[in-house]
């Protein structure tokens, strides 16, 4: 699948790649908007509209997937999805883009995913020091008063959303966190497990990391760098925790295939990033914590960065042929 995205992507120009994108945000927005609506007149989808606009309902909280089957999916596809759109255009703010920035920020926090909003923190963080867009902000509101009204009518309405939802349960989440790892300081390890004994969604991601951890310091050293073999995580956590249980590509892949095969996939896959990718390196890592990597989500987020890469390549070819 990869080798074949990989040669479709080779094909793409960036307007090409700019309105797939926009299509991708748009369909997750609106699913995302009236599952959202659904949610708040208090109507369960029925029959095949329930497959169409699904709600996800642990019985603790009431959010809407998108096209996807788990909130956290879908708002790191629509993080993602920005990003690429951000490198469209060099991570330079343009204008006739504010639509589609607050239409994926708005999709986002209605998702209710803490996982989406930490990635989209750090994402907007990036992009605010690229700009420099205090500076820019101001200007920009003195030169176009008209649009620049239209824009913070957007921010009041984003920043609405953003205080509403400052006693969910996905915002305490991100708080409580923070501030156990600000008490622990230097004891990671203490930190990470007081998370994972306080925050059940974050102790899925947390804890089986540092199961695999005290499993390397107990099993043969082979097993450690080679593993175990395909599918055995499965095996491994679903007797640890009593149940089915499936983890993220950390550690699951680790411990199938070791450290050994963990480094040469990386290496492999390095190869499908583009060449500036700092942003998008520590993006998908974290993303890793959160799905493996035979999901769909994983090859949506490689082929994200296949085309990142056919951006960064188109970009340096008109540099180099004025340079002729």
């Amino acid at each position: 699948d990869l080798i074949i995205l990989s040669k479709i992507s080779q094909s793409f120009g960036v307007e090409d790649i700019r309105k797939i994108i926009k299509t991708i945000i748009l369909l997750f927005s609106i699913s995302i908007f009236i599952e959202s609506f659904l949610i708040f007149i208090n109507i369960t989808p029925l029959g095949i509209w329930s497959t169409i606009f699904q709600i996800y309902n642990d019985g603790k909280q009431i959010r809407p997937m998108g096209l996807s089957n788990e909130p956290s999916y879908a708002a790191i596809i629509l993080v993602f999805s920005l990003y690429l759109l951000f490198r469209c255009d060099n991570f330079l703010f343009v204008r006739r883009e504010v639509f589609w920035y607050s239409l994926t920020v708005i999709a986002v926090f209605l998702s209710g995913s803490s996982y989406g909003y930490a990635l989209l923190t750090l994402l907007l963080s990036f992009f605010v020091v690229k700009n420099h867009f205090v500076s820019f902000t101001l200007k920009f509101l003195l030169k176009n008063r008209g649009l620049g009204l239209i824009l913070l009518m957007v921010l009041a309405f984003t920043l609405i959303l953003f205080i509403s939802n400052l006693e969910s349960k996905s915002f305490q989440r991100l708080v409580n966190i923070v501030s156990i790892l600000a008490e622990t300081g230097a004891d990671i390890t203490n930190g990470l497990f007081h998370i994972a004994n306080t925050d059940s969604s974050a102790g899925m991601r947390i804890v089986p990391t540092l199961q695999l951890i005290d499993y390397f310091t107990t099993t043969d050293f082979v097993y450690v760098l080679f593993g175990k073999g395909a599918g055995q995580s499965t095996y491994f956590y679903s007797a640890l925790w009593g149940q089915l249980t499936l983890v993220g590509f950390i550690p699951a892949f680790i411990y199938n295939y070791g450290i050994i095969g963990t480094l040469v996939s990386f290496f492999c896959l390095k190869s499908l990033f583009p060449q500036k990718s700092s942003l998008l390196s520590i993006m998908f890592f974290l993303f890793l914590f959160n799905a493996d990597f035979n999901t769909q989500i994983f090859v949506y987020i490689m082929f994200i960065s296949m085309m990142a890469r056919q951006i960064e390549k188109l970009n340096i070819m008109p540099q180099a042929i004025s340079l002729n």
